[in-house]
């Protein structure tokens, strides 16, 4: 499966499958390593009563993509209160990605360190 976007930072909000509105940005991880197709995915969403942003690292595969609870990158970056609407959606969807070089740094050392633990 092709990733569309990827590295984009243009901010659209779109309601998925039951309605409910978020903003996803694609990143490849490792930029200069021809051989790896980590995704950095932000995304923001309505959870509870507040909106989240959470960063998480997936891999691109033939039927859609996939992600290994507890051995992949993920972290909640955001956390905030409020009606989840679009505008406001997009605004911390926006504030999370001028936080993009500090997340993507923060990944790259979580696949890093567990280089040199299995090493």
């Amino acid at each position: 499966m092709k990733i569309q976007n990827l590295n984009s930072t243009a901010v659209t909000t779109k309601r998925d499958l039951y309605g409910k509105l978020s903003a996803v940005n694609n990143f490849k991880l490792f930029d200069n390593v021809p051989d790896d197709d980590k995704v950095l995915v932000i995304d923001t969403m309505k959870s509870g009563k507040d909106i989240i942003t959470v960063a998480q690292v997936v891999y691109p595969t033939d039927y859609g993509i996939t992600f290994t609870m507890f051995q992949d990158y993920f972290k909640t970056v955001m956390r905030n209160p409020g009606r989840a609407t679009a505008k406001a959606i997009a605004a911390q969807q926006t504030a999370a990605l001028d936080m993009l070089k500090l997340i993507k740094n923060d990944a790259m050392s979580f696949y890093l360190a567990k280089d040199v633990d299995a090493a």
